[in-house]
């Protein structure tokens, strides 16, 4: 779907409220809520699959909308007392989804791979001080935290990282309108848009959601604006 095909949807779906608060809405304004509306949605279906302690990628609808945002990566870093803490991530960074370090130890130079849990950083002692959680490199896990826009994985000093294998999710590609102002100070295009159409539509229906929501928004304050001078 093209941008242009986006603006004309949002503008026609506006003017079937019964209002005249929308006939002139701005391109602008539809670029700005559109790409907005894009990162709101897609943080709140990562944020549901954690909650409800799903792997992303087994909820299908996740597999089929968000599959092309993810993005694979390694990441150097150092090892310190007890842990191995990474280089930043990439600017385009927005959600981690897997973390597998690879690994040596001083009895064994060959490189092992197994994966790491993502705990919050509140339980790293409780996992540190439990032999069924420690980090291990004859049982093959450890656990790891995010910080400061990077990953600290620890390993309890069994084990030596080289460096961390990442799948992410990046953020989603800007999407610009036909004659639209940027946010770099240029001027937008026709863009095609990367999700499937299905999911652009649901991005459609956020972003006339909150297009309305900000006129009434504005509506209610002028109102009470006007019924507070009048009592002066």
């Amino acid at each position: 779907m093209k941008s242009s095909e986006i603006s004309i949807k949002v503008k026609t779906a506006l003017n079937k409220l019964d209002s005249q608060d929308y006939q002139n809405v701005d391109l602008w304004i539809i670029q700005q809520e559109y790409n907005k509306a894009t990162i709101d949605l897609v943080r709140e279906i990562l944020r549901g699959v954690n909650i409800r302690r799903e792997g992303k990628e087994n909820s299908i609808s996740t597999v089929e909308d968000l599959q092309i945002l993810l993005k694979p990566d390694i990441l150097s870093g150092l090892n310190k007392e007890d842990y191995f803490r990474s280089q930043q991530f990439n600017k385009d960074y927005l959600a981690m989804s897997r973390v597998t370090p690879k690994v040596v130890t001083s009895f064994c130079n060959t490189l092992k791979r197994f994966p790491s849990a993502l705990i919050e950083d509140s339980n790293v002692d409780e996992y540190l001080y439990n032999t069924d959680t420690e980090p291990s490199y004859e049982y093959e896990q450890c656990f790891h935290v995010l910080f400061g826009n990077r990953i600290k994985l620890y390993h309890k000093k069994d084990f030596e990282v080289k460096e961390l294998d990442i799948t992410y999710y990046r953020m989603p590609r800007y999407v610009t309108f036909p004659n639209a102002p940027t946010p770099d100070g240029g001027v937008g295009k026709d863009d095609k848009v990367e999700f499937k159409e299905d999911f652009v539509e649901l991005i459609i229906e956020r972003t006339i959601q909150n297009i309305s929501g900000y006129f009434e928004s504005l509506n209610k304050n002028q109102l009470s604006e006007k019924r507070v001078n009048e009592l002066k």
